[in-house]
């Protein structure tokens, strides 16, 4: 490899991404060592050595050799495919290889754009509707699924456009180019939403992520992810686009959200907009949600709200205190987008459904842990009246994601046939090449809605509450208690003798009298 002040250039195979990488530790052949037993080249590994110089020597006459860099050599013969590449992309990351991005013109934050014609308008700056649900609830005709290459192009501009400030998401590293869904809006503005490849999808939510483009400037992202009727998203606008057509823009991914997920109901968790989240606090965040008709899950925060909102409208150069919003950041805010039945699946559910996969996994009698999942597999299958052995290797690989959850319903075996059809064809859909008709089918299949809530109820541990004022109580207590030991030390070492060690008293010391009735652990 070359020296640390001599840096290796790469340029990507689309033309917004230009990339300068810097080696700047001390073991400059660790990309080689790591990452050449991978590449499977025949004598063309024998350009790679531990001599940077030797390596420098040999390379040009390795076929495929960019003439770049020795990094970039490397680069460019990775697997595509298979074994090899999943255990080149573990190479590359063990090498710990650092990146230092030299931004260009094309790169940086005015000049990383789509190439497309610039829609000119003569009205001013869009707001959003009177009528938030009404709008969102439109039908959105302008959707479509983009070919590989035009994916690629979005997927380029969108981490120019992260990385020039310093942020980055999950959808941007592994992004599926085989999903990506162009919505077409009015006057310009677009939005692209990106999945995630297959082998890397969490098994009960889909999750996508999306940018908002006007006149193909990238002015925004942000994500979203659907679980049976509901969706939970966020959104990014950047800085220089703020307080301008922002609201109306979220509206208009609101749309598409609603448009690609059928969806009932649309969450945003208390992070977003001020929960541990200064800059959202300080941006007023949670007025930017609540002017599109989201409002607070729980009815003590509803009422703080709706006191704030009666105070702003008395009094126009009233501001609300922060300590006030990060109150109104205590749970979630949920938009409802239909006056249906259906019940929020309440996100707390799934770490304790997580926890039950572990479980289902362990009380298999088998110690390598791909055995065990494949006897648990072949338990669950034949409760569901199914041969995964007549599946393809894409629908076992679903079934096999969807088992260790499927394990935990006690009723699984006693389903009526049309609802094990149906959980069977949602479990081989989770590895298909696209996610919508997953989306779909999951948001149709009410039962295994019901079964896994009822599991995620059963996990969840009970909570012992105490009263405010017997918390006061024992905390009175708790203080003389102390005032009299002190006093009692004090007593012996002015009398000389020898203290006996005072304990650690505090709040969380239990109460010295039994619990009332009231009081004692209850279930939700």
């Amino acid at each position: 490899m070359r020296q640390q002040d001599e840096p290796f250039v790469i340029r990507s195979t689309c033309a917004n991404t230009r990339c300068t990488l810097k080696s700047c530790y001390d073991h400059r052949q660790n990309c080689a060592l790591y990452v050449s037993p991978t590449l499977g080249l025949g004598t063309g590994l024998n350009a790679v050595t531990t001599d940077p110089s030797g390596a420098r020597n040999r390379m040009p006459r390795v076929p495929g050799w960019l003439r770049h860099s020795e990094l970039a050599w490397l680069l460019a013969q990775t697997p595509a495919t298979g074994e090899r590449a999943r255990r080149f992309g573990a190479g590359y990351e063990a090498a710990g290889v650092p990146l230092a991005w030299r931004i260009d013109a094309q790169a940086a934050v005015t000049g990383n754009r789509r190439a497309q014609p610039v829609v000119y308008r003569a009205g001013g700056l869009r707001r959003p509707s009177a009528e938030p649900r009404k709008a969102i609830t439109e039908p959105l005709t302008e959707v479509h699924l983009q070919p590989r290459r035009a994916a690629a192009r979005l997927v380029d501009v969108w981490p120019a456009a992260l990385w020039s400030r310093t942020r980055t998401v999950f959808q941007t590293e592994q992004p599926n180019l085989d999903e990506c869904w162009q919505c077409d809006f009015c006057d310009g503005l677009q939005m692209a939403a990106i999945g995630v490849r297959p082998g890397l999808r969490s098994t009960l939510e889909a999750t996508y992520g999306y940018l908002l483009l006007a006149n193909g400037m990238l002015i925004g992202y942000g994500g979203f992810t659907t679980l049976f009727a509901q969706v939970n998203t966020c959104i990014n606008v950047f800085p220089e686009y703020c307080g301008g057509e922002a609201a109306f823009a979220f509206e208009q991914a609101l749309r598409a959200m609603h448009s690609l997920a059928a969806c009932a109901h649309v969450i945003v968790n208390p992070y977003q907009f001020g929960a541990g989240n200064d800059e959202a606090l300080a941006s007023g965040a949670y007025w930017f949600y609540y002017r599109l008709g989201f409002r607070s899950v729980e009815r003590e925060v509803h009422a703080l709200a709706r006191r704030e909102v009666d105070r702003l409208r008395a009094n126009r150069g009233y501001r609300v205190p922060i300590g006030t919003l990060r109150r109104l950041a205590a749970c979630d805010l949920c938009l409802d987008l239909a006056d249906s039945t259906d019940v929020l699946f309440d996100e707390a559910w799934l770490p304790a459904i997580g926890r039950g996969i572990t479980e289902a996994i362990a009380c298999v009698p088998e110690v390598n842990r791909a055995r065990a999942l494949a006897q648990l597999t072949r338990q669950v299958c034949a409760q569901l009246d199914v041969d995964p052995s007549a599946r393809s290797a894409r629908e076992r690989a679903g079934l096999a994601q969807f088992a260790p959850i499927l394990a935990q319903v006690d009723d699984l075996a006693s389903w009526p046939a049309a609802h094990k059809r149906a959980v069977v064809e949602l479990a081989c859909l989770r590895q298909a090449a696209t996610e919508r008709h997953f989306v779909a089918g999951q948001r149709r299949h009410d039962r295994l809605r019901l079964a896994l809530a009822q599991v995620g109820r059963r996990a969840i541990a009970p909570v012992c509450t105490i009263a405010r004022r017997d918390l006061r109580r024992h905390s009175l207590r708790t203080r003389a208690a102390t005032r009299k030991r002190r006093a009692a030390h004090a007593a012996r070492l002015w009398a000389g003798r020898k203290p006996t060690p005072l304990p650690r008293l505090s709040l969380c010391s239990p109460p010295p009298w039994p619990l009332r009735s009231s009081l004692r652990p209850r279930a939700h």
